[in-house]
Order: structure tokens, then sequence, then C-alpha cells
């Protein structure tokens, strides 16, 4: 399984290992209550840097260069099940007019 994220934020910038600030306690509470653990599951962010003012799409160039080592990722790791968290991660497989609300409601 793997969980694609939008970008890091300012604790895994400088870690350099993805969800492990407030929202990585809650992910791995989550996986926790799955009976899961985050050994079990790859992790990754669209972009791998924070980006200025934690505003993604202000960096266009930026998520084309880390999709293709994205799509590297995932083709490497072949998850059986990818869970997309959010327009950014959508986009980055189904293309850059996806919504999330016209594709979840």
């Amino acid at each position: 399984m793997a969980i694609f994220l939008e970008a890091p934020g300012a604790e895994e910038d400088r870690s350099g290992h993805p969800a492990i600030g407030r929202a990585g306690k809650l992910l791995d509470g989550s996986l926790n209550s799955a009976g899961m653990s985050r050994d079990e599951v790859l992790v990754l962010n669209r972009i791998r840097c924070r980006p200025t003012r934690n505003r993604i799409q202000d960096f266009p160039d930026a998520v084309l260069a880390c999709d293709e080592w994205t799509k590297k990722e995932l083709d490497y790791y072949a998850p059986s099940v990818v869970v997309l968290c959010g327009n950014t991660s959508l986009r980055a497989i189904y293309g850059p007019t996806a919504s999330i609300t016209a594709s979840r409601g």
C-alpha cells in the first residue's frame, strides 16, 4: 500500500522523511487502528521539498520534475493500493484537470 501526499511540511523538509510531523502522527495512529504499521506502507510526497509559502500550485515546474520520480517509485514498489490524499495527488495520477470533488463527490 502507498499513501501519496502533497508536499513535505517543515519537519519533513528538515529530516528528508515524509509525514513525521503532526500529520504523520495522525497517519501513524490511523494505520495502527487499522492493524498496520508505517513499515508496511510506502509514504511519499508529490514534490520532494517544501514549497515557498507551502503553495505547491505556485511551482508547476517543480511538480512536473518530481512527478517523474514519483512514477518511478510507484513502478518500483508496485503497491496494490495507492491512497491519493487530495487534488495534488489525484492530478499526478489522473492528469491536471482531475478534481477530487468530481471523482469522490
